[in-house]
């Protein structure tokens, strides 16, 4: 009996260890109420201790996160990719957690690898591409760095 009462008591002491350690993620108490940009025009991104990105600090107050670290919580991001839809160029913006190579693949509707391009030593950069050669169709942009991706659909019209 002293075992399982030794047993229930850890795992209650555990639960609420876990528990206080997220709400000291969280600030409860926070009234922050400016308001933010509209999206996707400040991206200076910041990994919440909650592990999920945030646009900028003012996305991260509203959201009442007390820590967190420059950059995205992901490895790779591709934040934003336009015009979108496009009959010539594409722009696209690759934020990594590091600064590393990578490389930019395009695939069609149908999985053909229809363009590939490697960049070395990326960290946060925009990028243009001619894509008027393309085929009008949907596709999939896809960069990869070491193990991890990130991916985004485009229209070419």
């Amino acid at each position: 009996m002293r075992i399982v009462f030794c047993l229930f008591f850890a795992l209650i002491f555990s639960r609420s260890a876990l528990h206080a350690q997220f709400n000291a993620c969280i600030d409860s108490t926070s009234t922050y109420t400016a308001p933010c940009p509209p999206p996707d025009t400040i991206y200076e991104p910041l990994c919440g201790c909650n592990n999920v990105t945030y646009n900028n600090l003012c996305d991260l107050n509203q959201a009442r996160v007390l820590n967190y670290l420059p950059g995205p919580c992901e490895e790779i991001v591709i934040h934003s990719l336009f015009p979108n839809p496009t009959s010539s160029g594409i722009t696209y913006r690759i934020v990594l957690n590091q600064q590393e190579s990578i490389t930019v693949l395009m695939y069609d509707e149908f999985g053909k690898l229809q363009y590939s391009q490697d960049y070395q030593d990326v960290y946060d950069e925009t990028f243009t591409t001619d894509v008027s050669s393309l085929r009008s169709g949907v596709y999939i942009m896809v960069a990869y760095a070491s193990k991890h991706f990130s991916y985004k659909k485009f229209v070419k019209y």
